[in-house]
């Protein structure tokens, strides 16, 4: 018996290393430098990498004191372009099987004319003071349907293989905003990108932003809408030990004044995932063996969005933003074991049925109002939840004897998540702005879990509570001192209030209340047209994120 059982998992192990091998994908590193005509490095200018056809942006970078970087991109052939002002564009096809360096040319482009015109491509991604800045509306992102796809093509930003995270390089995680509401990942995603006018990384924000991050995601807005209906369509497939396949679409409505703007996401994504314990207790006499297989965990997402924008002027307007997403994720998955405890033996195969559920919606309310031309007002409230369920029942097969129901489990965990801001903004001078404020966030959750054991006939349920509270509030000031000089300092005060209980107990198991003080501070300097010292300090704090405090399991 352990001998077929060594074979098996041998010829299991043969065929998926070659299995992955077949269709593993490696990723390379290469880079460059770009130089004159005179050897001279070539300081300002666009790298981008395309496929082969040029169909899509594949990467984009920009050039730094003449050289360029791209991290882990996969093998195969790309079109790769260097672009730099008073210069011929270079274009080359290459092949990365492997780390790649090499060095590029330039030709001056001179031409004689009666009378000049000049018409310049705006940069897609452009630097201020350590900040990136992405112009969605550019050309080069104008094609893409997907918010997550504009983020991948960034330096510095790094998505996930499930795109159910972002990271920013040194960074960790950001706060991602949209306008002055802080919004989750699942909110971003179900943004339209018609009507994102730019994002904006923000790599020290200053205190009206939530001590949680180290770095910012800014969502601008498109305020200016040309009149009438826009559509568009997108599907990305990626293939893995499954098929996944991404469609989207985008679409707007403006009458020249006021816009709506939508978008619905359909996702199918199919996860493989599979995992293997061997040990045994020789003074015991005991030995146990499993492996657990879940050859195709097929998640379904829909995602869907909906935004109004009314403008009173150019200062003052109205908006309102709604997010929801849905996520079934029914993972059937098989177990077996074997269990030897001295000469008795057991084979267990064990498969749980699983029906899982996950819901979540979000919905904004924004009011900006200039004050006077010193004076800008902006009030918003906010409303988020979170609901998961999974219901699981546990069959058991012993020794081949047939299968029987074990266990079977309810769990189901819900959050609720209210917060409301006002900001104010007044420019003292040419060279000195202050902004201070004042926010209020409260979320109430609640998780329930019941499990039955039916050869034991023995059930148990918890009920656990939470409750959250965060008062904050907020001063800073910027000041230009001179044309190379920017300060930035400002402090934020925050006031938390937790409590959980479980429904059984007389006293919190969570009972914590703190004020904390953050300050700020940024001093840019900038030395000359392309480069920048940044000498920043912060204080942060880091919180759990409300969705990941959930129970179910």
């Amino acid at each position: 018996m352990f001998q077929n059982r060594t074979v098996l998992k041998q010829l299991s192990f043969l065929f998926f290393a070659l299995y992955i091998s077949s269709y593993g994908q490696q990723q390379f590193t290469f880079k460059g430098s770009v130089v004159d005509e005179n050897n001279q490095m070539v300081s300002i200018g666009d790298v981008l990498l395309f496929d082969s056809n040029k169909e899509n942006l594949i990467a984009y970078t920009s050039l730094v004191n003449g050289e360029f970087l791209f991290n882990e991109v996969n093998g195969g052939k790309y079109l790769l372009e260097v672009s730099a002002l008073g210069f011929k564009k270079y274009s080359k096809q290459i092949i990365l099987g492997e780390n790649l360096e090499f060095s590029i040319q330039l030709k001056e482009q001179l031409t004689e004319l009666e009378a000049v015109e000049v018409t310049a491509l705006k940069n897609p991604i452009t630097t201020a003071n350590g900040n990136l800045k992405i112009d969605v509306q550019n050309p080069v992102f104008a094609s893409i349907v997907d918010a997550m796809e504009v983020l991948s093509k960034v330096p510095n930003i790094q998505i996930s293989p499930d795109r159910e995270s972002i990271s920013v390089i040194s960074k960790g995680s950001p706060l991602i905003y949209l306008g002055n509401q802080r919004i989750s990942l699942d909110e971003f995603k179900g943004l339209s990108i018609e009507g994102i006018e730019s994002i904006e990384l923000i790599n020290n924000p200053s205190p009206k932003y939530e001590a949680e991050g180290q770095s910012v995601l800014l969502i601008h807005i498109k305020t200016s809408t040309d009149k009438g209906v826009t559509l568009s369509l997108g599907e990305t497939i990626s293939f893995r030990q499954n098929t996944n396949n991404y469609l989207s679409s985008n679409g707007s409505f403006s009458n020249g004044k006021w816009s709506v703007r939508g978008n619905l996401n359909y996702n199918v994504i199919g996860q493989w995932e599979s995992n293997t314990f061997e040990f045994a207790i020789p003074e015991e006499d005991i030995y146990s063996d499993y492996l657990v297989l879940i050859p195709n965990n097929k998640r379904v997402q829909i995602n869907g969005g909906l935004g109004f924008y009314y403008p009173f002027n150019d200062s003052d307007y109205v908006s309102f933003n709604t997010t929801m997403k849905h996520q079934m994720d029914d993972a059937d998955f098989e177990t077996n074991t074997f269990v030897r405890d001295g000469v008795e033996e057991n084979q267990i195969l064990s498969e749980p049925k699983n029906d899982n559920r996950r819901g979540y919606f979000s919905g904004n309310f924004n009011y900006n109002k200039k004050i006077d031309s010193d004076w800008n007002l902006f009030t918003g409230i906010q409303y988020s939840s979170f609901k998961q369920k999974l219901d699981t029942d546990i069959f058991n097969n012993y020794n081949n004897e047939g299968f029987s129901l074990d266990e079977s489990r309810y769990q189901e965990y819900k959050i609720g998540s209210f917060a409301a801001r006002g900001d104010v903004e007044h420019a003292i001078s040419d060279k000195l702005k202050s902004e201070f404020g004042v926010s209020w966030n409260e979320g109430r959750a609640n998780a329930h879990s019941n499990v039955q054991q039916l050869d034991a006939q023995n059930e148990v349920n918890a009920d656990y509570d939470y409750k959250e509270q965060l008062y904050a509030s907020y001063l800073n000031f910027s000041s230009n001192l001179n044309k190379k000089l920017e300060l930035n300092i400002g402090v934020r005060v925050e006031h938390n209030n937790v409590n959980g209980m479980l429904n059984n107990e007389t006293s919190p198991l969570v009972n914590r209340e703190s004020t904390r003080i953050f300050p700020k501070a940024g001093l840019n300097v900038k030395l000359d047209s392309t480069k920048t010292l940044s000498l920043n300090y912060s204080r942060n704090i880091v919180r759990p994120n409300f969705s990941r405090t959930s129970s179910v399991s």
